[in-house]
């Protein structure tokens, strides 16, 4: 498993819309997050994620109550709030959903 840290120039984007992935997207009790789509002019702070990537949160509550999800398979990228890990397996022969 590896921690995704990719650079990503949102101004190099030529979309104008993103997928986003606050904290509010990701369940305690659901395994797959949901997204909201945004106007890139609307995301200040992220951090970048790709399809089935496991988002987990690392600041306190949500830690402790267990706020992590995948990011859905046929997502190419998105950005995430800047509050979780993605991470992401780095075998290609592990099926994660």
């Amino acid at each position: 498993i590896g921690i995704r840290s990719k650079s990503f120039n949102l101004g190099k984007l030529e979309e104008e819309k993103v997928l986003f992935i606050p904290m509010e997207c990701i369940s305690e009790n659901r395994l797959v997050t949901k997204y909201e789509i945004r106007p890139k002019q609307k995301v200040r702070s992220f951090t970048y994620c790709e399809g089935g990537d496991l988002l987990l949160s690392k600041i306190t509550p949500s830690f402790e109550n267990g706020k992590q999800g995948f990011v859905p398979k046929d997502v190419s990228f998105a950005l995430a709030t800047t509050e979780v890990y993605p991470l992401y397996a780095k075998s290609n022969n592990f099926e994660l959903l």
